[in-house]
């Protein structure tokens, strides 16, 4: 009864975080649509997707890097995560450039750019691991819902929003994030970069397979906006609205793998009589299936621009492969990074590239071919992770 008190209360909680910076995200999409020319919402989109992914990739390789399990002892969890952290840090010099060369397609002012690199390096850690660790409950949800409530009332107060304006909206929307995070890199930046070069000069190829592991989900489900402009500007904003509603049906994936991280996953699936892997799978499909369903019809009704019968097969196909890729990834990829691992990544990420090229040489190709190119990588990067990588690395 207790334990059912408590979880009802994170859903509760976090629901409500979540819902509120959702749809405060949804209105500021559909403000953006309805305030800019098309070519313009084209760059803010592309902006506000590759600087997601970038954002998302990071705090992924921190969950996947420490692979917090509640049976070991606190203090080996940890010592776990302060790597993790250590080894975020050292990605993202790395990282960081790389994003700002590719949102420097989308908008050319130098503030802007530092800014988006700094808020980067800023968000990356996700404290909320460290939290769940400690038994305590996430931030994310509220701290990510109060960027959105002064991301909107930005672009709300301007008569006629720039892009720069607009994309410094986008930016705001993760400046509370980053402030919850300083307290926290403060404290354990300096040990945690000492760890993680200590393993990193042990194994760097471990790294190297924990990065790809985090930077692939977010390179397959990006490849259209991380292109350029080399898809057409009508199918863009088609996949762009795939992808907007395919992102918002992940609210309660932070929560999730906050459970995860603590001790609640294990006593859900003690409680159904599973293992926690598919606990964490069964609670991610049903979320983001609900979620995704419920933020599609209010983009409808707020963007008054109906979802086409392709884009609601692409979010379904997106969903199934991405929560089997991301179940695996926080299970199996922190024990089993190779590299190996990172070079048969490597190769499904380069094939779904080849193939999105030879696709868009013809005509009239619905989102939902790119989402099915998507998916099919997705669900083999998954393979990979469970099956191919533990057996090419230890035959070696």
């Amino acid at each position: 009864m207790i334990m059912a008190t408590k979880i009802r209360a994170q859903v509760i909680i976090h629901m409500g975080g979540r819902v509120v910076s959702g749809l405060l995200s949804f209105y500021l999409f559909s403000l953006i649509s309805k305030l800019h020319e098309p070519e313009q919402v084209r760059h803010i989109y592309f902006f506000l997707f590759i600087f997601g992914f970038s954002a998302a990739a990071l705090r992924t390789l921190g969950n996947v890097s420490a692979s917090l399990d509640p049976d070991r002892s606190r203090t080996a969890n940890l010592r776990r995560l302060k790597i993790a952290i250590g080894e975020v840090i050292i990605s993202c010099v790395v990282v960081i450039p790389g994003t700002i060369w590719l949102l420097s397609m989308h908008v050319k002012d130098r503030w802007i750019l530092a800014a988006a690199a700094v808020t980067l390096g800023l968000a990356a850690i996700d404290v909320d691991m460290l939290r769940g660790l400690m038994r305590r409950n996430n931030r994310f949800a509220a701290t990510f819902a109060l960027g959105s409530g002064l991301a909107v009332c930005i672009v709300l107060i301007q008569t006629k929003p720039s892009v720069e304006t607009a994309i410094s909206a986008l930016l705001l929307q993760w400046v509370p994030v980053c402030a919850s995070n300083v307290q926290i890199i403060a404290r354990v930046v300096r040990r945690s970069i000492g760890l993680a070069y200590g393993r990193l000069m042990q194994d760097g190829s471990m790294l190297l397979a924990l990065c790809a592991v985090a930077l692939f989900d977010g390179l397959v489900l990006n490849i259209p906006f991380l292109m350029g402009n080399k898809f057409p500007l009508a199918t863009s904003l088609e996949i762009a609205v795939v992808m907007r509603i395919f992102s918002a049906s992940l609210v309660f994936f932070p929560l999730i793998l906050h459970w995860s991280n603590s001790n609640q996953l294990r006593k859900i699936s003690d409680r159904f009589s599973v293992k926690p892997i598919n606990a964490y799978l069964s609670l991610q499909l049903v979320a983001s299936t609900l979620s995704g369903s419920a933020f599609g019809f209010a983009f409808w009704l707020v963007a008054k621009q109906p979802i086409t019968v392709w884009q609601l097969l692409s979010f379904v196909v997106l969903t199934l492969s991405y929560c089997g890729y991301a179940t695996l990834a926080r299970f199996n990829a922190g024990n089993r990074a190779s590299s190996a691992l990172a070079l048969a990544l490597a190769g499904v990420a380069s094939v779904l590239w080849a193939a999105t090229l030879v696709f868009l040489n013809y005509p009239g190709v619905e989102s939902l071919t790119f989402a099915i190119l998507q998916s099919a990588a997705l669900l083999f990067g998954a393979l990979i992770i469970r099956y191919i990588a533990p057996v090419v690395s230890s035959s070696q």
